[in-house]
Formats: structure tokens, C-alpha cells, sequence
């Protein structure tokens, strides 16, 4: 294919050989692409480890060969360059919900997938992560909520007040209980659709502490899960958990 010019957010770097890897990258006109870098770790290389470590978001030119699957950069820039997150010292809030976003979007975008828009707010998202003085300490709960509909998996407006239990399911409204474990409790739902209305660097609107506002993460986590099944386990909550409360 004839070279393209794109901005791409980079979820993993795969060692491939000594010298090269297989680096997955979220493209704004691609989508999800795997690309072959070779001579990645030489420190005069066009197109290093540096530029296109996890979450870089960067401009590049990419093409693929006819013969094969991955795609090779022939050019690589950084449209931001993060100032606050992995610094020295730590701002260790961040640095938690930045890995833990990094893990999530590795495990929830599949190649095949193209949405600009979806492209647009995880880069947005990201610069308000870095660029903000204090950091929502609720930031990955609305940016799953926020997340979700870009997906095409996003939480229904419920019509009435009057319901107990969303059913992750069959993704309805109910009064009793469902007959398996798959629901979250109304008392959650009704934060993380607080949570639909805000920006990342807003707090929710309530007082709860760490072990309420993990719950509801992980009824966020078990909702993405159910949907998208190759998430599995998120290995970074634990941390962000442990940091936030």
C-alpha cells in the first residue's frame, strides 16, 4: 500500500529479534495497526525505542507490504511530548491511572477497529492526564464511562427512577434481581452515569471513599469485560487501587 501519513497513539512494544520489535499502534487513519521496527533499540536509529514508547502520541508515516501483515514507519515525530508523567520526581496518582489506561486500551482495541472520534478523546484525554495541576482522583471512572459509548458499548439512559439493577447481560434496566451474577447494584450505576456527564479532570459529585470508588471501577471493568471478553484481567487496578485509596 502507498505510504500514510497519520497520528498514532502507541499501546505495546513486542520484542521481535535483538534489534527489533513489533510495536502496536492506535492510528487516527488506520486504526489499530502492528508495526515491524527493526534496529529499535540502537540509539542512532531514525526511529527508536525513545519515540515510540508506551502512550507516545506522535505523527508518523506508515505503509505495509504487499508480501506481509505488519507495517513498517518510515518517519516518526512527537505531536506531544508528556511533561509530568514518568518525571522525576513521580507524580505517583498519575503514573497509576497512566498505566493503568495504557493496559486497558492494549487489551480492549482490536485491529480492525477505526474511529476518529474514539482516536480523538483518548488523545485528548491523555494531554489533560499530563497537562493537569491536580489529578482527578476519579479520572478512569469517567474515562471508562466516556469510553464505552466510543466503543459502541456505552450504559442506556434509564427512562424511570424507579430501577434497582442494570443487567450487564442482556444491557437492560430491572427492578428484581437477574438470575446470574452479571448486574451492578443502582447504587453504582447512578454514579458512573454521573460520571457520562463530566470531563476526566472533574470530580465526581459525591463523597465516597477508596473501597467505594474501587467498587465501582471494578463494575465498570466487569461491564467492559463482559462485552469485550479478550480484556481478561486488568493486573494494574490492584496499584491504582492501592494509590487512590
Amino acid at each position: 500500500m502507498e505510504a500514510v501519513k497519520t497520528q498514532g497513539i502507541v499501546l505495546k512494544s513486542i520484542p521481535y529479534s535483538d534489534n527489533s520489535s513489533i510495536v502496536r499502534i492506535y492510528t487516527r487513519e488506520l486504526g489499530l495497526i502492528s508495526c515491524l521496527v527493526r534496529g529499535i533499540t540502537r540509539k542512532n536509529s531514525k526511529v527508536n525505542k525513545y519515540s515510540l514508547q508506551n502512550l507516545a502520541i506522535v505523527e508518523m508515516v506508515t505503509g505495509r507490504n504487499k508480501f506481509s501483515d505488519l507495517f513498517h514507519i518510515s518517519e516518526v515525530n512527537p505531536i506531544y511530548n508528556y511533561t509530568t508523567i514518568n518525571s522525576y520526581p513521580a507524580i505517583m496518582t498519575k503514573n497509576c491511572i497512566f498505566m493503568f489506561v495504557n493496559e486497558f486500551l492494549s487489551k480492549c482495541i482490536k485491529e480492525g477497529e477505526h474511529s476518529k472520534e474514539l482516536f480523538d478523546y483518548i488523545m485528548q484525554s491523555l494531554i489533560t492526564l499530563d497537562s493537569e495541576v491536580h489529578t482527578s482522583s476519579d479520572y478512569h471512572i469517567i474515562f471508562l464511562t466516556h469510553i464505552a459509548g466510543y466503543l459502541g458499548i456505552n450504559f442506556p439512559e434509564p427512562t424511570t427512577d424507579t430501577y434497582c439493577f442494570y443487567d450487564i447481560q442482556n444491557n437492560i434496566w430491572c427492578q428484581t434481581l437477574p438470575s446470574h451474577s452479571n448486574y451492578i447494584p443502582a447504587e453504582y450505576v447512578s454514579y458512573i452515569l454521573n460520571a457520562k456527564r463530566l470531563n476526566v479532570n472533574e470530580k465526581l459529585d459525591f463523597s465516597r471513599n477508596g473501597s467505594q470508588r474501587r467498587a465501582i471501577t471494578e463494575y465498570i471493568i466487569r461491564f467492559f469485560q463482559y462485552h469485550i471478553p479478550e480484556i481478561g484481567k486488568i493486573q494494574s487496578l490492584e496499584i491504582l487501587s492501592m494509590i487512590l485509596n
